[in-house]
């Protein structure tokens, strides 16, 4: 159909044009050309340069291009994208492609500049961008430049030949080292609050038993007190074991990055980092270890039988019948000046009131000490029964 046109206006620039493109795609390119550079050579407008230049840059199928002809492409490609009005992104994307080709590196990114600021959210805008990302190092946003890319049409192999370069491995890592820290900014601004509080509920305690009178310290105001500061305490001890997946990530991200560093720079230190994995490596072992290592409590002194103090043992119950709980199960005595009590059993039973409540006499604190004396210390400690300090 071209060629009737031809024949019958054989100066009709578009026919002409049309035609030629035509003949160079079905590999007839030197007829193509030809009647390529006659249409140029009649009218020099935007769209006979930018097929002129498509078609000596990609000759078709199986034919590769010389550099020659790419370069006078590249010259015309310019020319036709300076020129050009029209709304049309194919322009910017003939020079970025030849750009890259012919490593004029300046004038891709101004290629990919116009197609992001006259062209946003089509293929090739994408596509370029992309490459420029990785150009930059930006591995992230070249990953997510070349996904936006597949979303509008860029085959499939075309973007895993692209991450496969090494661009996804890199955005990969990337990716997880940013997680990484803002785990760990979060994890440090935990670690800050808790100390924060800590040391607000630390001076109101004082305060509360410097200015509180010592018949009102079983008053609401304190009661609260103290169970928002149990709850503190509780929380700073599950933040130990939130902590370790935390420190663990830390480990592996510092190791594994004084490593990667060694292999970008093309030198590694056989010893130093076989001494950095080791450490690593042990690290975390001893760390996971540790979750699995259980807790041996070992009770101070000895046990004392009720035969062998049943006044001693008298008193505990004469204090606890007065300070209105159950008295204790079990008192051991020291040779030290020990006087204390705590509770032994699972946590479900310390949570429950139902562990065994212990005593514990330091038999060097008996000496000159009277009985009165003693009901007073030891209603004391009952005290920390009924606030539940020990569970």
């Amino acid at each position: 159909r071209y060629e009737e046109v031809v024949r019958t206006a054989p100066d009709f620039t578009p026919a002409l044009r049309r035609l030629g493109f035509c003949l160079a795609q079905l590999g007839r390119r030197e007829e193509g050309v030809a009647l390529l550079e006659k249409a140029l050579g009649l009218e020099r407008t935007p769209e006979n340069m930018w097929s002129l230049a498509e078609a000596l840059a990609y000759p078709g199928q199986g034919v590769q291009a010389s550099r020659q002809d790419k370069l006078r492409a590249y010259a015309l490609a310019v020319e036709a994208d300076g020129a050009q009005q029209s709304p049309d992104f194919s322009y910017p994307a003939l020079v970025a492609q030849l750009s890259l080709e012919l490593d004029k590196e300046a004038s891709f990114r101004a290629a990919v500049r116009k197609l992001n600021d006259r062209h946003p959210g089509l293929l090739p805008t994408h596509y370029y961008t992309a490459i420029r990302a990785a150009m930059d190092e930006d591995w992230a946003a070249a990953e997510s430049e070349i996904r936006k890319a597949e979303a509008r049409g860029l085959p499939a192999e075309e973007v895993q030949r692209f991450l496969d370069s090494g661009v996804g491995t890199r955005a990969a890592v990337w990716r997880y080292t940013y997680y990484v820290l803002y785990l760990a900014g979060a994890w440090g601004f935990g670690l800050l609050l808790l100390f924060v509080l800590g040391k607000i509920f630390s001076a109101a305690t004082m305060r509360s038993v410097e200015s509180a009178d010592p018949d009102e310290l079983a008053g609401e105001r304190h009661r609260s007190l103290r169970k928002y500061y149990r709850a503190l305490i509780n929380f700073a001890g599950v933040y130990y074991y939130i902590s370790l997946p935390v420190v663990i990530c830390l480990v592996v991200l510092v190791a594994g990055s004084i490593i990667y560093a060694f292999v970008l720079l093309g030198r590694i230190p056989i010893k130093l980092v076989l001494l950095l994995a080791v450490g690593a490596l042990i690290t975390v072992f001893q760390m996971v270890r540790s979750l699995f290592v259980k807790h041996e409590q070992e009770d101070p002194g000895r046990a004392l039988r009720e035969e062998e103090a049943p006044g001693l043992w008298a008193l505990a119950r004469e204090v606890a019948g007065a300070a209105g709980t159950r008295p204790v199960d079990e008192i051991r005595v020291t040779p030290g000046t020990d006087l204390a009590v705590y509770e032994r059993g699972t946590l479900r039973e310390r949570k429950q009131d139902r562990a065994a409540r212990v005593l514990i006499v330091g038999v060097g604190a008996l000496n000159g000490f009277s009985q009165n004396s003693f009901r007073a210390v030891l209603a004391h400690e009952y005290g920390h029964f009924l606030g539940r300090d020990t569970a």
